[in-house]
């Protein structure tokens, strides 16, 4: 007999799950997505896949080679500097095994490869209970496991834990160089082919910016500001007044990174403020027979490692071989994958909680350069030992 599993959320993590599951003919996936399409809001910028994580569930789900074919050509590129543009890394042309890939392109990448009528668009899930799930629209039940990959504000979350998430500190406004190259050639030769972040370490401002494969540009002002200032001091119904706010906050910035947002398009759809949100790293629970969560839902971070979408797609390959694994008995499955999911989302979310700090502290930016030189010396060591 099949297993009906409903997925919360149609994001990387709950469209890898949906795919690798999809595989196997004994597993029934119905993947219920808030959107009404896929075209229905942007993605936002890129982001890089790591060999052990992102890379190995693509493998799984046997869309590895699809997924190199839309990787951003120089992606991989990247510049780190301070505020004064004292530049501490400047990697170009190598390789550094992390392939950059357009959010919007890799979940396409998911959704094609699914069947038919897989993802439920338009449905907002209200709440979920043992087998069903609730939406504004009715209710569907049947479900053997209901996995949350809905994101920071998981309506299946509270299923299993009472944790929820608080607020970082750090709010991010995202801003967009249309064409760079040929409009915006000065900003389009700072960020280079991949990206560049700039911190002010005892300035509470940051920027970071990615190319994307279209030739747009993001950029994103990462601010740290109390969690009402958006409420309190951004004139969100002006995308002018925004923008105006980041440039007067930024003028002890170097003029070259002044200028990343005096050449971003103003517009309503490309001014977007955002406040980022965390839960406690290392948050644990006991397992509850016929829920769980993966990816934000089970431990949103911020991007200051750069391990979010990594970490959610390692959840997902490993919850996949769990219920395959043990496909009789779900509850072990769950167990098995939390056991496993606490101790290296653990790492993850206490690396980036500790790299938010260092940003914004005295040799904070230093302290950051010394990792990657630590990775990139790592990386290189396993080469050579397998050449």
């Amino acid at each position: 007999m099949s297993s009906r599993v409903a997925i919360i959320g149609g994001g990387p993590a709950g469209l890898t799950l949906a795919r690798i599951l999809q595989q196997n003919s004994s597993i029934e996936v119905t993947v219920f997505e808030k959107d009404e399409s896929c075209h229905a809001r942007g993605q936002g910028g890129s982001l890089d896949l790591q060999p052990g994580s992102g890379q190995a569930a693509l493998h799984a789900a046997n869309l590895y080679d699809e997924f190199m074919k839309h990787t951003t050509l120089g992606g991989e590129d990247f510049r780190l500097v301070d505020r004064h543009f004292n530049i501490y890394q400047d990697i170009r042309d190598t390789e550094t095994g992390k392939p950059e890939i357009d959010r919007g392109k890799l979940r396409q990448i998911l959704l094609d490869s699914l069947e038919k009528g897989t993802v439920r668009w338009g449905a907002n899930v209200i709440k979920v209970e043992q087998g069903k799930v609730i939406l504004d629209s009715g209710e569907e039940g049947g479900f053997d496991l209901i996995v949350g990959a809905d994101g920071a504000w998981s309506k299946v979350r509270p299923m299993v834990t009472d944790s929820k998430p608080f607020y970082s500190g750090i709010t991010g406004i995202e801003f967009v160089l249309r064409n760079a190259k040929i409009n915006h050639p000065q900003s389009s030769e700072v960020v280079g082919n991949g990206s560049i972040a700039a911190f002010g370490e005892t300035d509470p401002n940051g920027i970071a910016c990615h190319r994307l494969s279209n030739g747009d540009i993001t950029v994103y002002a990462i601010c740290k500001r109390p969690e009402n200032w958006i409420r309190d001091e951004l004139d969100t119904s002006s995308p002018h007044g925004t923008w105006q706010h980041v440039l007067k906050a930024y003028t002890d910035f170097d003029p070259r990174l002044q200028q990343l947002f005096k050449d971003a398009d103003v517009s309503e759809d490309t001014v977007l403020p955002r406040q980022l949100w965390m839960l406690p790293p290392g948050a644990r629970w006991e397992t509850k027979p016929g829920f769980t969560l993966i990816g934000d839902a089970a431990h949103l971070m911020t991007p200051f490692a750069g391990q979010g979408v990594n970490i959610a797609m390692q959840d997902s390959l490993n919850l996949a071989k769990e219920i395959l694994a043990f496909r009789d008995d779900l509850t072990k499955a769950i167990s098995n994958y939390e056991q496993s999911m606490f101790v290296y989302a653990e790492e993850a979310t206490t690396l980036t909680a500790m790299n938010l700090q260092d940003c914004f502290l005295p040799g904070g930016v230093g302290k950051m350069s010394a990792q990657i030189d630590k990775r990139m010396a790592a990386m290189l060591a396993k080469e050579m030992a397998t050449s």
